[in-house]
């Protein structure tokens, strides 16, 4: 007599190992003398850097380079390196998906907002 064993076996993973990296949209305002200069956005994969360089007029270029990172109650934490003529800032925000942020350059004033991105975005 033969037997025949089969075994089913099932693995249930967390659904982080099949998730992508979550991708983030900043909205960025670069006003200058209250008028809106430039409103770029950027998709951002959870802790990788993107980069947008503006430039145009008789001002020097702004070059911005960030990192987002979700923290757990919802807010963003984006670390900035932005260069404008021969100065360099480096300034980190905390802040809540969907609220604005607000950071003075000299004489202008980069206003930025978080939030996810939608799934047909990218």
């Amino acid at each position: 007599m033969r037997c025949l064993l089969v075994a089913i076996v099932f693995y249930i993973a967390p659904a982080d190992v099949f998730a992508e990296d979550p991708v983030l949209l900043l909205e960025y305002e670069f006003s200058r003398e209250n008028k809106v200069v430039a409103a770029p956005s950027l998709a951002v994969k959870e802790g990788a850097e993107s980069s947008i360089t503006l430039s145009g007029g008789d001002s020097a270029p702004f070059r911005l380079r960030v990192v987002a990172n979700t923290q757990a109650n919802g807010t963003v934490f984006l670390e900035h390196q932005i260069a404008h003529g021969d100065e360099e800032f480096r300034p980190a925000l905390v802040v809540k998906k969907g609220a604005e942020a607000s950071i003075q350059i000299g004489d202008v004033l980069l206003t930025i907002m978080a939030s996810d991105m939608e799934d047909d975005g990218l």
